[in-house]
């Protein structure tokens, strides 16, 4: 990614793309998440490096309570939804799923949501005309 390679094999390719696999899509999801986040780096601004909070809360304060925090944690933080980052007690409590298993049940809910169609009609009826047509010129050649 640092040298520029935007793809190596596609999302949820195996097997030299010979196979596709919704439950990796799911796994490479939260890889690409990550390198999209390390990729953005740590923006250094008068904003972000918060030289008046650090003063302000000193050496013993809480910076979890000010402000400031608030503001800009999330855009920091990259929160998986698959990998699991709890401790392994809460992780034994919520039932001690493991990725594949979490993976599995993400691309089964993804494949069943409803979606809206990506076509609409007159697109649709359009794509048909030129098959119909192409196929019809195979046909007689």
């Amino acid at each position: 990614a640092l040298a520029g390679v935007n793809i190596i094999w596609g999302v949820g390719s195996l097997e030299s793309e010979k196979t596709l696999s919704p439950v990796k899509a799911v796994l490479d999801r939260e890889i690409i998440g990550v390198v999209r986040r390390y990729l953005r780096g740590i923006e250094v601004a008068d904003n972000t490096l918060a030289e008046v909070v650090i003063r302000d809360v000193g050496i013993a304060g809480d910076f979890l309570a000010t402000v400031h925090t608030l503001e800009h944690f999330r855009r920091e933080l990259y929160e998986p939804r698959i990998l699991n980052r709890a401790r392994r007690e809460r992780w034994a409590a919520e039932g001690a799923k493991r990725a594949a298993e979490r993976s599995r049940d993400e691309a089964a809910a993804l494949l069943a949501a409803e979606r809206p169609p990506l076509l609409d009609d007159a697109a649709a009826r359009e794509l048909h005309r030129i098959e119909t047509h192409y196929r019809n010129k195979e046909e007689t050649a």
